[in-house]
């Protein structure tokens, strides 16, 4: 876990790799989540198992 809001490289990988500008934002095997769906997280979990 890393916190953009104090790591500037962790804000630049967030918007130039992963396309994102929202909090939360999760990667579990590669797949980038924005937001926090329960289903969907427990589904990226499952699947990178």
């Amino acid at each position: 876990m890393r916190d953009i809001s104090t790591n500037p490289e962790a804000m630049r990988e967030l918007v130039e790799v992963h396309k994102s500008r929202g909090t939360p934002t999760l990667i579990i095997g590669g797949k980038v989540l924005t937001g926090f769906e329960k289903e969907k997280v427990d589904a990226a979990l499952a699947e990178s198992e």
